[in-house]
């Protein structure tokens, strides 16, 4: 995933307790874990365009909510 060759992000996020499953591309390859170094040369530099938000909340069921570019989406465990 870190070889410029991924297309989408695919991040599972389990929704009765917010916990991430997964972050992967396309082809199955996970996300590398960045250091806190690497993402203050980003921010000095060139900066991040924002893309989303992921919160999670323990109504019941569990939902988790993803704001993309603004847009708020919900999704829930089956009740």
């Amino acid at each position: 995933m870190t070889n410029g060759e991924s297309k989408y992000t695919i991040i599972k996020v389990e929704t009765a307790t917010g916990n991430i499953v997964s972050v992967e591309d396309e082809n199955g390859q996970p996300a590398k874990r960045v250091d806190p170094e690497e993402i203050e040369m980003i921010y000095d530099k060139a900066g991040f365009t924002y893309v989303t938000t992921t919160c999670h909340s323990h109504s019941s069921p569990g939902c988790v909510y993803v704001w993309i570019r603004g847009w708020p989406f919900k999704i829930c465990t089956p009740q």
